[in-house]
């Protein structure tokens, strides 16, 4: 199950200018990968949209654009089955629940948001036998930007797995309590900027 989201920031894992980009916000994000190839993907709280947000900042998008831009936002996130929940707070802050499950075996690669958008990717390699989840590291002069106009990060990232783990920049790990055999690998973003993460399993 996903915890509640508790903390207003910015996620750490798109490599990012501040033009037309998502950015998840006080968010909890959880993978799931079993030995039988079997994935699980979530993300719940609030994201951000760069474009929307420094305009309405700057005072430069007036409320009818706005609710023109947030009607695509939600026209553009919808579409996709996996976004289970969609709404607009204010601010260019929108809250979203998304969530995917299937064959990791069969479909080789998960991505959220989509590949043009990646944020958290999960991804196998039939000829190693590796199963690899990344987040998309950001810069630091874009985690400046970002700072600057007033958004920072912070929220955790889990990944789930009974599989055998090769390497690993995790915050930390504990056994699952609810997965007795697995083992919960946790990142706990603090600010822009710090590590992407990357784990790499194999069966």
């Amino acid at each position: 199950m996903m915890k509640a989201p508790t903390r207003l920031g910015a996620f750490v894992l798109l490599a990012m200018a501040l033009n037309g980009c998502y950015v998840p916000v006080r968010f909890d994000a959880e993978v799931v990968v079993t030995k039988r190839g079997l994935y699980e993907m979530f993300f719940a709280g609030y994201m951000a949209d760069t474009d929307l947000y420094d305009g309405l900042r700057q005072g430069k998008i007036l409320p009818i654009a706005e609710r023109k831009k947030v009607a695509r936002i939600e026209t553009d996130l919808t579409r996709d089955s996996a976004t289970k929940k969609f709404k607009y707070i204010k601010r260019g802050f929108f809250e979203l629940n998304w969530e995917k499950k299937g064959d990791l075996l069969r479909v080789r690669n998960v991505t959220f948001i989509r590949r043009n958008e990646e944020i958290l990717t999960v991804s196998y390699v039939e000829e190693t036998g590796e199963i690899t989840m990344r987040g998309k590291s950001i810069s630091k002069a874009n985690a400046r930007k970002l700072l600057d106009i007033g958004l920072n990060s912070e929220g955790e990232i889990r990944f789930v797995t009974d599989l055998r783990v090769i390497s690993s920049n995790a915050t930390g790990k504990r056994p699952h309590k609810a997965r007795p055999g697995y083992t919960e690998y946790f990142w706990t973003i603090k600010k822009l900027g710090d590590s992407a993460p990357k784990i790499v399993a194999t069966f």
